[in-house]
């Protein structure tokens, strides 16, 4: 079913009792909302819904270092655009016989590698790009490899990716899942590198940006506006600093059942897995 964010307000301020809401307290819930469906999302509800996709790495790419100091973490490549080939934080930039890994990337033509250089860099460099651009900032939730003898094998989450070695080139055996600024996106790193463009399957919450206007829908089940509606009543009284102990434990109660509830009902866009 569809309700828009003011529907849900009205809702909300039922279940709390409230007949006629003050300025502040229609704003209050209007942050309530946003905060419910983010902390949905952290708690590990996979999402409002969720997706797979197949996406790829690109491999390697070349680039001729134009500018670079020494001392600096810098480094500046003509006739290339960062942005537009995909590269991202964690790729690994080949420079001679050394290897470092982009910290950031600044700009179109600029990269940064995060600790400096001692001495100036000149000549060619190649970048092995190891990620894959995501449709949203939504949290992944599998990836699975789509080549060759490890067809089939799914990738595990590691968070200290570099732990699986920086710079290596090896079968990839664990995704490591950030956000770039220069590319204003999430992405997933594949961790050993492949040395070459690798497919993989990616399962992905579909991630809600931040809801703004009243007359928005939200197309969620009602179970999932149920769990939406409860947990913005805890986020609600968290910042009302409400002390009474039944009060706040029969919220954290409402919030333990809709998460059975999501779990346990039938539907097309479903939160949660069954099993």
């Amino acid at each position: 079913m569809a309700e828009t964010r003011s529907a849900l307000r009205s809702r909300f301020f039922t279940r709390l009792g409230i007949s006629t809401a003050s300025t502040i307290a229609t704003s209050r819930a209007d942050e309530c909302l946003n905060a419910a469906v983010a902390r949905l999302l952290s708690d590990g509800a996979g999402g409002l819904a969720s997706r797979v996709m197949i996406g790829s790495t690109w491999g390697s790419l070349s680039a001729t270092i134009t500018a670079h100091s020494a001392k600096s973490s810098s480094i500046t490549c003509g006739a290339s655009s960062f942005i537009t080939d995909g590269v991202f934080e964690g790729d690994i930039v080949t420079i001679g016989s050394n290897k470092y890994l982009v910290y950031e990337v600044t700009s179109e033509t600029v990269l940064d590698v995060g600790a400096p250089i001692l001495d100036a860099q000149t000549g060619d460099i190649t970048i092995t790009r190891r990620a894959v651009k995501l449709p949203s900032e939504g949290q992944v939730g599998s990836v699975v490899n789509l080549a060759g003898s490890d067809n089939g094998r799914r990738l595990h989450p590691l968070p200290m990716a570099i732990e699986a070695g920086a710079t290596d080139h090896a079968e990839p055996n664990y995704f490591h899942q950030g956000y770039s600024d220069a590319h204003d996106a999430s992405f997933i790193s594949l961790w050993p590198a492949p040395s070459a463009a690798r497919r993989v399957a990616v399962y992905q919450s579909k991630f809600n940006p931040k809801i703004t206007a009243d007359g928005t829908e939200l197309e969620w089940p009602e179970p999932v506006l149920d769990a939406v509606l409860e947990k913005m009543r805890s986020i609600w009284q968290t910042w009302d600093e409400v002390a009474d102990p039944v009060a706040v434990g029969t919220t954290a109660r409402a919030v333990q059942d809709t998460s059975d509830e999501m779990k346990n009902t039938a539907s097309a866009k479903q939160v949660y897995k069954r099993g």
